[in-house]
């Protein structure tokens, strides 16, 4: 059996598993509700308040007690399902997948509120609509699954009647779901037929082999294209041939050959190269234009190479020869004006035309002009835009800390902290923090010969430490134990269980450890000496943590914030403090390269400690600051200026991240040193006012959905719902399934609303873009049809395959003709590589990347071949770079001269980069990867779900 086979097998078994413990925690007994729903579970959920609070009884009923443990174990099935349904559906489209977590986060805010509704004499109005919204996405699924188990996907015979009848059931129990928007009734009979259909899912993978494969190769096949990258080496073979004309096999067996070719031609190549910075040196390069088409020196070069300003001009000139059908010598004459004879009267209307937009941005300047203004709401309009997607989901973020000081502000006494949840937390971040130490005990380079990469190490050591973590310090706020040996136990237990599972695995083929040397005595001693290492270090990890528990949380009764900011740094200091002793005791058998790996992993830990205090205080102490109007006021401008100086600073030029390229004058040191100061100031401001809006719509919501809502003091701000001061009462009240509920939406708005909102377009670039166009480009559309309202023509733009001259069909490698041979155009851009591996960028941070009229890509992208095609081949589906056009010469060259981007090359840094984003400031342009790694996204015009690049960008990791 295949691992995928195994993975589905063992997802149908947890979800069987899950639903029938589920069960056996199910309230005795049956009521016929007045909604008419005999399972007392689902009418919990789903009945109106009035007949909940009559199901449940009285508080402290034996049916509210089932009912609280059966909610607890609900989560493992939450858990369960979501990764069965959401693995499913991906076979058929990843919005399924999408579907189905969206349902697990809406069953478990309905948990939650549950477990907030059972203390209560009131029931929660918020259980119903979340179980609407968990049974309405779940029927969505089921009904999908009607295509993807439709038996044309398999061979005929009992394996297709079985997958028709896997589908079959799921969509019946996909139709009783939506029914029950209708009437809630038609819920209970979605649940026979769904374990009848995950029962048939079970034993369809036990008899098929091919797990949906058929499904998702079709629908890959869909989305990647079968060209291949090319190297450099095929890049430039294919222009010599496009300008020169066919090469022999000699030629095509190296660059040496290549080389060879181009220094045999009769003409020497000579190439014109018109360099950046700004308007200014394209105005700079029109003048040596004119004064090359004067001296007749123009049509002597082969190749026209520009960046940055140099790139408006040079596609001035690209349009003007394309437009007048490459014919140089002609608009040599012109540009020159080398005989008046031959034209009288005003200059060319392409040089003209560039006097009449001088002023680009707003041809007409002035407080009262239309141009200005337009500019203005242009920015205003794509700030808003981007806004309504980054601000949701930084406040997704913040939502956290929130999060869990609600669970650890649930006192012992209350459902949240009864024994099975207890349990259930201590069981989680036991196994958990076992599995991460498992991990660091058999990633050590002395124990294996398998080197693991930091990505592994993030998601398999440093994740489950954190779930421990939070489990952990979650479980002591609800039992604040005092008994060393509570502490001792469990870390000698963890550590035992920890050095058992590395040990195991390091014998196996997959654990790749190192043999061990010398006599089998000094082995044996070996292992005991490690075994007795293992059982210090768990006892003194236990002790410490008993420490400095008691040292700073002598009791947690009104310090449960602060509990909540230092509890997760507390834990990793007492882990830290555990593997420093470790590292100590074993230096004797240990070599520096494992007290190098040591110390990256320590470092990973002390980061997160800081990053989570930093954030925590911010969310959580950090709107106090605003209990005052002046205070108020005071931060607020604060925060404006500061915000001002990063994104006017970040805008220009000679903002660096490193000092190696920035000026040693007092000037640049001043501004090294102010703008990152002034980023950190405006990103804190900006966090704890998005943390004290948080708040406020928090509180509005308690006032509806909870049962006793607090009660603040009366707002100055009424708008806003809550006073600054009553942040803490909304802290302390709002209960976790509501802030769970509140984060998730803010989740779903910033995603839905960046699946609608192209990224791209509505950068600065597409404004920045279009003027460009119509003052450069457009100077040689000698019938322009401009809308009479806007001013701009589409027909001013080209696309960058059509500018070599008579283009012919992709079979045939003929040059173009002599006498209509135009400039060979090459755009040069800047890849950001802030976040990128090889240490020799992290100064500059950024490579070459070129676009011309046959390819686009960059060196940088991979050694198998990093450069795309810019024309399409008819036999080739997705052959095109760039989108379903390819890229155009306004948009090439707006990026080259992108003067501001949140990732600029070495001009990046950390908090200026943060605050570009936030700010909207990115002139240039996300493109598909031309490499290899980007087969299935090469072609697209723009990213598919804009959310990864934008917090890519955002934190520097591009």
């Amino acid at each position: 059996m295949s691992f995928r086979r195994r993975t589905y097998v063992l997802l149908v078994l947890a979800v069987i598993v899950a639903s029938v413990a589920t069960h056996a925690f199910r309230p005795g007994g049956e009521a016929l509700t007045a909604c008419g729903i005999r399972d007392i579970t689902l009418a919990v959920e789903v009945c109106p308040p009035r007949d909940v609070d009559a199901i449940l009884g009285d508080v402290g009923s034996p049916v509210r007690a089932q009912m609280h443990d059966q909610t607890l174990v609900d989560f493992a099935l939450i858990v369960s399902y979501v990764a069965l349904w959401g693995a499913t559906g991906l076979a058929l489209n990843p919005g399924v997948a999408i579907l189905a977590g969206l349902a697990g986060i809406a069953d478990v805010v309905e948990n939650l509120a549950i477990l907030q509704e059972l203390p209560l004499p009131d029931p929660v109005p918020f259980v119903r609509w979340a179980a609407l919204a968990k049974w309405s996405l779940l029927g969505i699924v089921f009904v999908t699954f009607v295509f993807l188990f439709r038996p044309d996907h398999l061979s005929g015979g009992s394996r297709g009647l079985l997958r028709a009848a896997t589908g079959l059931a799921y969509g019946v129990a996909g139709v009783a779901a939506l029914g029950g928007l209708v009437d809630v009734r038609l819920l209970a009979w979605a649940g026979p037929p769904l374990m009848a259909a995950v029962l048939l899912q079970l034993l369809l993978h036990l008899l098929a082999h091919d797990e949906f494969r058929a499904t998702r190769d079709q629908r890959l096949a869909a989305r990647v294209s079968t060209a291949r990258s090319l190297v450099l080496e095929q890049v430039l073979a294919e222009e010599y041939e496009r300008i020169h004309g066919p090469l022999d096999a000699a030629a095509r067996r190296g660059l040496a050959g290549l080389y060879e070719a181009i220094h045999g031609l009769g003409e020497k190549r000579a190439a014109l190269c018109l360099s950046g910075g700004g308007i200014r040196s394209a105005t700079f390069a029109l003048g040596i234009l004119q004064g090359l088409a004067r001296l007749r020196m123009l049509p002597q070069f082969h190749y026209l190479s520009t960046v940055s300003g140099g790139g408006y001009i040079g596609g001035w000139l690209t349009a003007w020869l394309h437009r007048s059908g490459n014919d140089v010598p002609a608009v040599c004459d012109r540009l020159g004006a080398i005989d008046g004879t031959k034209k009288l009267g005003p200059e060319a209307t392409p040089i003209s035309h560039l006097r009449d937009y001088s002023n680009y941005l707003a041809p007409r300047a002035g407080l009262l002009s239309a141009d200005t203004w337009t500019l203005l709401g242009t920015i205003m309009r794509n700030l808003f835009l981007v806004w309504s997607v980054v601000l949701p989901l930084l406040a997704a973020g913040l939502i956290v800390p929130r999060l869990y000081l609600a669970l650890a502000h649930s006192a012992p006494g209350s459902p949240a902290a009864s024994t099975v949840g207890g349990r259930m937390l201590l069981a989680v971040g036991a196994l958990a923090l076992a599995w991460a130490v498992a991990y660091i005990g058999a990633s050590i380079p002395s124990s294996t010969t398998a080197l693991r990469d930091q990505n592994r190490f993030l998601v398999r050591c440093l994740v489950p430490l954190l779930i421990s973590v939070l489990c952990l310090t979650l479980y002591w706020a609800w039992w604040p134990t005092r008994q060393w040996q509570h502490f001792v136990g469990l870390a000698l237990v963890v550590h035992l269980i920890a050095w058992a599972g590395y040990t195991i695995w390091l014998r196996t083929p997959w654990g790749a450890g190192r043999p061990a040397e010398g006599p089998r005595l000094k082995r044996a001693a070996a292992f005991f000496v490690e075994l007795a290492i293992v059982i210090i270090v768990g006892v003194a990890a236990g002790y410490l943590a008993w420490i400095l528990a008691n040292v700073f949380f002598p009791h947690l009764d009104g310090f449960l914030m602060l509990y909540s900011c230092l509890a997760l740094g507390v834990f990793l200091s007492a882990f830290l403090l555990a593997a420093t002793l470790l590292v100590g005791l074993i230096s004797r058998w240990t070599e520096d390269e494992d007290r190098e790996w040591w110390a990256r992993c320590g470092s990973w830990m002390l980061l997160i400690g800081v990053v989570w205090l930093t954030l925590s205080g911010l969310v959580i102490y950090g709107p106090m600051l605003l209990s005052g109007q002046v205070a108020r006021w005071l931060l607020a401008s604060v925060g404006g200026v500061s915000g001002l100086i990063t994104v006017l600073g970040g805008w220009s030029a000679k903002s660096v991240a490193g000092s190696g390229t920035a000026g040693t004058g007092l000037p640049s040191r001043l501004k090294r040193l102010i703008l990152p100061a002034a980023a950190g100031v405006f990103a804190a401001v900006l966090l704890l006012a998005t943390s004290w809006l948080t708040s406020a719509v928090l509180g509005a919501l308690q006032g509806v959905a909870v049962a006793r809502p607090p009660a603040p003091p009366a707002p100055q701000w009424p708008f806003l719902g809550v006073e600054p001061s009553g942040h803490v009462a909304v802290l302390l009240t709002s209960p976790p399934w509501l802030v769970l509920a509140v984060g998730a939406a803010l989740a779903l708005l910033g995603c839905v609303i960046a699946l609608l909102v192209n990224t791209n377009q509505f950068s600065l670039h597409a404004m920045y873009r279009a003027r460009l166009i119509r003052a450069y480009l457009g100077a040689s559309n000698g019938e322009p049809q401009r809308n009479p309202f806007t001013g701009f023509d589409e027909r001013d733009n080209i696309q960058m395959a059509d500018l070599w001259p008579n283009r012919p069909p992709a079979s045939s490698s003929a040059p173009a003709p002599e006498g209509r041979r135009s400039l060979f155009h090459v755009v040069n851009m800047a890849l950001n590589l802030v976040h990128g591996d090889r240490l020799a960028w992290q100064e500059r941070k950024a490579h070459s990347f070129t676009v011309s009229p046959l390819h686009a890509g960059s060196l940088a992208v991979g050694e198998e071949g990093g450069y795309r095609r810019t024309r399409s081949n008819p036999d080739v589906p997705h052959s095109r770079y760039g989108g379903a056009d390819g890229i155009s010469l306004g948009t090439a060259i707006t990026i080259s001269g992108a003067a501001a981007s949140p990732n600029m090359g070495y001009q990046s840094s950390p908090l200026v980069t943060f605050m570009m984003t936030i700010f909207n400031a990115r002139l240039g342009w996300w493109l598909g990867n031309p490499g290899p790694a980007g087969h299935d996204t090469f072609y697209l015009a723009n990213p598919r779900f804009p959310v990864r690049p934008i917090v890519a960008e955002a934190f520097g990791l591009t």
